[in-house]
């Protein structure tokens, strides 16, 4: 958290207290009126005490946002014997070619997206079911 933010938060604290507080005193002068008899039917919480509340929330609002910072993220390539480098959001990662990448996977005839491209629940089943059946019926003719 920065100090700018720090320090508008600390001021809409205390301008959330001070309407707080000024509202309390409102109400309790409108008790004693009221136990005394005075009009006091018309009286409503003043256009300053709600304006300074709002501003107050308005102000906390604006230091919250203010307060993220920005996101940083280590970098996927550690060199030995360096400390760490983390990657900020003006930074990216370099474009990495796929076929650059894989030309070692491809000529030694190996498929580097095997488990995503290799689904066994995908068979289908009732051509299964009917090559088992099949199977199964040429066994039974065997065995007469």
């Amino acid at each position: 958290m920065t100090f700018i933010s720090k320090t508008i938060q600390y001021i809409s604290i205390i301008v959330i207290l001070h309407s707080g507080f000024s509202s309390y005193e409102f109400h309790q002068t409108y008790k004693q009126l009221s136990i005394n008899d005075i009009s006091s039917e018309t009286l409503t919480l003043p256009k300053d005490i709600k304006y300074e509340a709002i501003a107050g929330f308005i102000l906390f609002i604006i230091s919250v946002f203010i307060s993220f910072e920005k996101i940083q993220y280590f970098s996927l390539r550690r060199q030995e014997g360096h400390s760490i480098e983390t990657l900020s959001q003006g930074h990216y990662l370099k474009f990495i070619s796929l076929n650059k990448a894989t030309d070692s996977d491809n000529m030694m005839n190996s498929d580097p997206t095997g488990d995503v491209s290799y689904t066994p629940n995908m068979i289908h089943l009732h051509e299964k079911r009917k090559q088992m059946s099949d199977w199964l019926q040429k066994q039974q003719e065997a065995i007469k």
